[in-house]
């Protein structure tokens, strides 16, 4: 899933962005699919990432290093 971001951002908050939406997209269309009705839920979805995309910076946890923590990436075993 793909979405299109505003021109002249700063590249950190598309960065912050597409990392958040990369996590929490196809997850979030799962639900929705479940949940709401067929023909609302890319609309839904759509309406939900531009609300992302204006408060991302009240979305807690978007801090340096957090994209990488929130995809997963770089989580070791702790029974090692």
């Amino acid at each position: 899933m793909e979405f299109k971001l505003e021109r002249g951002r700063p590249p950190e908050r598309e960065a912050r962005f597409e990392a958040l939406v990369g996590v929490v997209a196809e997850p979030l269309h799962r639900y929705l699919r479940r949940r709401a009705d067929a023909g609302a839920v890319d609309d839904v979805l759509a309406e939900t990432m531009l609300v992302l995309w204006r408060r991302l910076e009240d979305v807690p946890g978007l801090g340096a290093g957090s994209a990488a923590h929130m995809s997963g990436e770089g989580q070791g075993r702790s029974d090692r």
